[in-house]
């Protein structure tokens, strides 16, 4: 069977999370996903003129993630 690895990094916003991600995925050539790469995506797709839409945006990101993570 065919193992695969999944690293997630949380933390504070602005603290270096996606710089540190990109490092990591470089250094062991894995492939990259983020939340806000997902949220940009839908921004562009969908647009965003609220707050509570660009919330519900945020929130939508998650079952997107975990599909790529399956």
């Amino acid at each position: 069977m065919n193992e695969s690895k999944v690293i997630i990094i949380s933390g504070l916003p602005c603290t270096g999370k996606t710089t540190l991600g990109h490092k990591i995925a470089k250094r062991y050539n894995l492939p990259f996903i983020s939340k806000d790469a997902v949220k940009e995506s839908l921004f562009d797709s969908l647009g965003c003129d609220t707050r509570e839409w660009s919330k519900r945006l945020g929130q939508a990101t998650y079952p997107i993630l975990y599909y790529f993570m399956e």
